[in-house]
C-alpha cells in the first residue's frame, strides 16, 4: 500500500522466507531510485516479520524502485535479489481561514483551504455535522445559525496522507431595539425622551 511522505518510512512485510539467510540488504535501484536514501547494506536478517525501512523527510510525491537482496548463509555465492516499487504520497497542506470569523446572526462567512488541496478528498464538518454540499471544495460560503461559537473543521486525503484542521466562527446575536411609539410629539425645546 501508499505511504505519506510525512511519515518518514514505511514497512516491508516479509514472509515464509527459505533456506538459511543470514543477511539482508535493501537498496534504491533504477528506474526510480529514491534521491538521499540511505542504502541498508548486510544487516542482519532477523526472520519472517517486518523491516521498517527510513527515507528522507522531505521525499517528493511519486513511486519509487527499491532492491532487497537476501544472503544464505551456508554458501555466501548464493544471493536472492527482488525489485520491488513503494509509492509514497504528498502530505496535504491544511490550514483554514474562516472571513470573516465574527458575524452577526444572519450572515454569511467564507471557509477556504489552500488551493494546493485540489482535487485531493476534502470533508467538511460543522460542530461534528457533515457539510455534504461543501465536500471536495477549497473555499465555500456558509450561514451559520447557532449563536455563539461554531466550529469548521476539514479533513483532506491524499492517498494515504490524511490531515485535519478546524476553525471557530463566533456568531452574535443580533440587537434589537423598541423606539416607543410610532409618532412623539415635543415642544420647541432642544431635549426630548424616548421610551
Amino acid at each position: 500500500p501508499p505511504v505519506c511522505n510525512a511519515d518518514g518510512s514505511f514497512n516491508l512485510v516479509l514472509s515464509n522466507p527459505t533456506g538459511n539467510i543470514t543477511q539482508y540488504s535493501i537498496k534504491a535501484v533504477a528506474p526510480n531510485a529514491l534521491p538521499g536514501f540511505t542504502d541498508i547494506v548486510n544487516a542482519t536478517w532477523a526472520g519472517a516479520g517486518t523491516i521498517n525501512v527510513t527515507y528522507p523527510a522531505a521525499t517528493a510525491a511519486g513511486t519509487y524502485t527499491f532492491a532487497l537482496t537476501i544472503q544464505d548463509g551456508n554458501n555466501l555465492g548464493c544471493v536472492l535479489t527482488k525489485n520491488f516499487s513503494v509509492k509514497i504520497d504528498a502530505k496535504p497542506t491544511v490550514k483554514i481561514t474562516a472571513n470573516p470569523d465574527e458575524i452577526c446572526a444572519g450572515q454569511a462567512t467564507t471557509l477556504s483551504i489552500d488551493n494546493s488541496n485540489t482535487g485531493y478528498t476534502i470533508k467538511w464538518t460543522l460542530d461534528g455535522t457533515a457539510l455534504p454540499a461543501a465536500d471536495n471544495k477549497v473555499s465555500f460560503s456558509h450561514t451559520p445559525t447557532k449563536v455563539g461559537d461554531n466550529v469548521y473543521a476539514v479533513t483532506v486525503t491524499n492517498g494515504a496522507c490524511t490531515v485535519t484542521d478546524n476553525v471557530t466562527v463566533k456568531v452574535r446575536s443580533m440587537p434589537t431595539a423598541d423606539a416607543g411609539k410610532p409618532e412623539i410629539k415635543q415642544c420647541d425645546t432642544k431635549d426630548f425622551t424616548v421610551t
